[in-house]
């Protein structure tokens, strides 16, 4: 029977249906075995609740601070951290491809790269900077085995096979897509296996420049909201193959700077292929190695793909940035977290940081290692920290990891990251110190609802000629495999 529950007893604030509530259901061992002491969890299940929001409630929550353990702080002017703050300054506007430099209210100074439009640097009030690369489009990961594995696992024992499946396996990675997909159309036909499917991921991606992108920024501009007080960057960015000079999407960018501190930015990404899927659609960026502590509202704690996710509580998680990371035999892509409505990252404590809130919701890692030396390195013993920064992925697509064998592309449909167009928003919030992460990363997550974002089925459209938003529904396979 259904039973109504008190709003008091739900614990819930009123932006609720905006952020998260879940009913999680787990079983645990009543009494002690030979294998597991009582209290031991066999499984659990989480439900979310459809939380309807109140008539009056607030936009958003207050942000409050938390003592600092090394010094007290005197509390935050409230007109500053309202939307009524004072107006964004312009301090460059980013002529003949300069930097477009901003001020909000609060102190903090914005830079953003004058050919892409994309966040550059971030400097908090307090001095800190806490961005050391700039915000850049990803579409590549460093090949898992899976990836790698395909008819290219054959060649290996090329020698005891059959002289013409020998030279089939030779020559068949050696063959433009279309035509291999013409060779498994004809075979399909005449009742054939298909071969062309055999081919791996990271021969397709290395084949097509995927893992030779370039940015071709087109210049950014920047202007003032009208009546708010704000300002917003654009920019477009061409993804070009270095070798071929072919474009293989095309990146348009729109961020918005309230009086009130938070950043908004809102991505539309083309991805022209033809290709199964490509690795991922979302952006990168490096922080200072001080920035140590992670937390994030999504699932773990341990890593989780869209494809293997079930086993992941879906929670608020904390651990060091170097425990992100899985050391596999063989360095790969590794250490994501799926469906992250907010990431946090600051000195360990209560100390300066970042947090990074994503509509819909991100899947993201930190990592001591560059996408580069993960690819380059043939045991994790040989990777060696990237100096004083920390990697940052923050994706709003990536391709599933397969595994239902080595020797095939095993992904299953509704887990890749085919060709078309992807949109969605993310926030950007300094946090000062002292400041407690989850009211500020619910404030920003809550905000950009109720301020950027509408949703759509497969994505987060933002309509670029004017100051709204609307959703636009992309196909999905149906019968989704539950991962």
């Amino acid at each position: 029977p259904r039973h109504a529950l008190p709003w008091d007893l739900l614990g819930a604030s009123p932006l609720a249906a905006r952020y998260c509530l879940t009913l999680e259901v787990r079983f645990a061992l009543a009494d002690a075995t030979p294998w597991a002491g009582a209290g031991h969890e066999v499984a659990f299940s989480q439900h979310p609740l459809p939380v309807p929001v109140p008539p009056g409630a607030p936009r958003t929550p207050p942000r409050r601070r938390v003592p600092s353990p090394t010094r007290e702080l005197v509390p935050a002017s409230p007109e500053l951290r309202s939307a009524e703050a004072a107006p964004v300054r312009i301090l460059a506007s980013g002529a003949g491809g300069s930097p477009v430099r901003v001020q909000t209210a609060q102190g903090t100074l914005l830079s953003f790269d004058g050919a892409t439009g994309l966040l550059a640097g971030v400097r908090a009030a307090s001095g800190s900077e806490v961005l050391s690369a700039p915000l850049a489009y990803n579409f590549w990961r460093a090949p898992t085995d899976n990836d790698t594995g395909g008819v290219e696992f054959m060649q290996r024992w090329r020698w005891v096979l059959p002289s013409g499946i020998a030279l089939g396996v030779g020559l068949l990675p050696m063959l433009p897509h279309w035509l291999t997909q013409g060779i498994d159309c004809l075979l399909g036909r005449c009742g054939g296996p298909p071969v062309g499917s055999n081919i791996s991921f990271r021969t397709l991606w290395n084949r097509d420049g995927w893992n030779r992108l370039e940015h071709l920024g087109q210049g950014a501009s920047v202007a003032p909201t009208a009546g708010e007080g704000g300002v917003v960057i654009t920019g477009e960015t061409h993804m070009c193959d270095r070798v071929s000079h072919k474009r293989r999407a095309t990146c348009h960018t729109r961020t918005h700077v309230t009086p009130a501190g938070q950043v908004w930015i809102s991505s539309r990404v083309d991805v022209h292929t033809t290709l199964p899927s490509v690795p991922r659609v979302g952006l990168r960026a490096a922080v200072p190695r001080w920035l140590d502590s992670v937390s994030w509202l999504g699932r773990g704690p341990h890593e989780n793909y869209a494809d293997r996710k079930a086993g992941a509580r879906l929670g608020v998680h904390a651990m060091a940035a170097t425990d992100m990371h899985t050391p596999y035999m063989v360095p790969s892509e590794n250490g994501l977290r799926c469906d992250v409505h907010w990431m946090a990252l600051r000195r360990e404590g209560s100390g300066p940081g970042l947090v990074f809130t994503g509509l819909p919701p991100l899947s993201a890692s930190v990592s001591e290692y560059t996408t580069e030396q993960l690819e380059a390195c043939l045991h994790d013993h040989d990777l060696i920290p990237s100096g004083d920064k920390l990697h940052v992925c923050l994706d709003h697509q990536h391709m599933g990891v397969g595994g239902d064998d080595s020797w095939s592309r095993s992904v299953y449909p509704e887990y890749l990251v085919t060709g078309g167009t992807y949109s969605w928003s993310m926030g950007v919030c300094v946090l000062e110190d002292g400041e407690d992460v989850e009211s500020v990363a619910r404030q920003a997550a809550t905000a950009c609802a109720a301020n950027a974002v509408a949703p759509g089925e497969r994505g987060w459209a933002y309509h670029f000629q004017s100051s709204s938003l609307h959703s636009t529904p992309r196909a999905v396979s149906a019968g989704a495999r539950s991962p």
